[in-house]
């Protein structure tokens, strides 16, 4: 939430003035440009409002309370009845089950079941990495220097692997977290997974 706040919040901060400063030369410019852009911050902000009280009535429609439904990132692959992906995949306990939903909505994916009893370990893994680039400017403000001088860029993504059996074969859920915060996120998903399950 922070982070999204945060464009809006610089947006304003640059258009602002700059529209002060037309409206002061005598500009009808200057009060166009702070009109138009008060409806987006506010429409930011109604918007995020009105998302999580719709995420609210969903969880409690369900019978559930918000500690009980857990935001597992993407699921990539590793159950044996699933054979797509699932993005912003939610999970929640059902009787001795955990189940998997597809996105806020908590629709139930069709034989997305892994029963608790099964489970074995829930692990975190984390493949950030970062990448080396050099940019446009730093190539015409020090010409070939740029090759010392290369942008770092850092790369943030985590997974959650739910490791479980069925019969006679093991299986690995997985799901990806990407992103700032990436580790971060995924460690609390992983955490509230094994509150779930215990």
């Amino acid at each position: 939430m922070l982070k999204g706040c945060l464009y809006p919040i610089i947006g304003f901060i640059l258009v602002y003035p700059l529209g002060y400063i037309l409206i002061n030369m005598g500009c009808p410019f200057g009060v166009t440009i702070v009109l138009a852009f008060a409806p987006m911050v506010i429409g930011f902000f109604v918007g995020d409002a009105q998302d999580k009280r719709e995420k609210a009535e969903i969880i409690e429609s369900r019978g559930l309370s918000e500690d009980e439904v857990v935001h597992v990132g993407s699921y990539v692959g590793g159950h044996p009845s699933l054979d797509d992906t699932i993005p912003l995949c939610h999970a929640y306990k059902k009787g001795t089950n955990l189940v998997l939903t597809k996105k806020l909505s908590l629709t139930e994916v069709s034989g997305s079941e892994i029963p608790i009893a099964d489970i074995d370990n829930i692990t975190l893994q984390d493949a950030s990495t970062i990448d080396k680039r050099i940019t446009a400017g730093r190539m015409l403000l020090v010409g070939v220097f740029a090759l010392a001088w290369q942008k770092k860029e850092k790369n943030e993504m985590a997974f959650i692997e739910i490791q479980w059996h069925q019969g006679k074969f093991d299986h690995q859920t997985l799901f990806c977290f990407e992103g700032d915060g990436a580790f971060k996120r995924a460690n609390k998903a992983r955490n509230q997974l094994i509150r779930i399950c215990s």
